[in-house]
């Protein structure tokens, strides 16, 4: 077993948080309708920017 099997394993994890990220930031926006305009883009766009960063670690070459 090399060094780099352990981050094999983890990537299953990592697609899956980013899944779940991706998910809290829509619920949010859904079930928030009435919140401030600012408030849904800033969440939507952090949330989209937070899951994009974590599927591109989990799906990177490293």
């Amino acid at each position: 077993m090399g060094l780099g099997d352990g981050q094999k394993a983890t990537r299953p994890f990592q697609l899956d948080q980013s899944l779940l990220t991706l998910g809290y930031t829509v619920a949010f926006v859904a079930l928030n309708p009435g919140v401030d305009p600012w408030v849904l883009a800033g969440v939507l766009l952090g949330g989209l920017g937070l899951a994009l960063t974590e599927w591109s670690l989990a799906t990177s070459s490293r």
